[in-house]
């Protein structure tokens, strides 16, 4: 008899959560929650994050390159790419998340208290930090649940809700994206990236 494993939450390190991610997402394919389902809607890996850079993004591309992931990708960024410079990969990576299953962009700034998420399957979840602070810039409190139906129940219907809120990302999103440049914002709700965080909301 197998035992579920309950959902915990984990304090990640910055420079380890792409590894740990990459990580759970291989053991949760290894254990075939996502390739015995017959439910087309359930083969499909639901993807919340804050901009292709995130940790959690760039797992989730690196896995589909590499063929460990062969389902679609539905894909919700908060924020659009930016244009390419020497060294990036950021184009590869947006294009192995949305391929030809398109993707959605928030633009309405309310949303942006929604958490990073990941859904695989029936019964496998991750959900991260809120888009308002960059994953890059330090450690957080993350959610693994490999095995609770509950848990990616609930994560599914907050990832159906906000795909139903956010709009379509255009064809040319990435020919159109703006050119990295520093971000100039008034504090946010957490101090140290008060001169760095687009997704700030501006007191005006």
């Amino acid at each position: 008899m197998n035992r579920k494993i309950a959902p915990f939450i984990d304090i990640v390190r910055l420079e380890d959560k792409e590894a740990k991610l990459k990580s759970f997402v291989r053991s949760v394919v290894e254990q075939s929650q996502l390739r015995c389902e017959t439910d087309e809607a359930a083969n499909t890996v639901l993807l919340i994050a804050r901009s292709i850079d995130s940790p959690v993004a760039k797992a989730v591309a690196s896995l589909v390159r590499e063929g460990a992931i062969t389902i679609p990708v539905k894909l919700i960024l908060a924020l659009p790419p930016r244009q390419e410079v020497e060294g990036d990969n950021s184009h590869d990576t947006f294009t192995a998340l949305v391929g030809s299953n398109g993707g959605r962009i928030i633009r309405d700034v309310r949303l942006f208290d929604a958490h990073e998420q990941l859904v695989l399957g029936p019964s496998a979840s991750w959900v991260g930090d809120c888009m308002r602070r960059d994953p890059m810039k330090r450690d957080a409190f993350e959610c693994y649940a490999s095995d609770c139906n509950k848990t990616a129940g609930w994560a599914k219907t907050s990832f159906n809700r906000l795909w139903d809120s956010v709009e379509p990302m255009p064809d040319d999103l990435f020919q159109h994206a703006k050119p990295a440049e520093p971000e100039v914002c008034l504090p946010a709700v957490a101090a140290e990236e008060a001169a760095s965080d687009p997704l700030t909301p501006s007191s005006n």
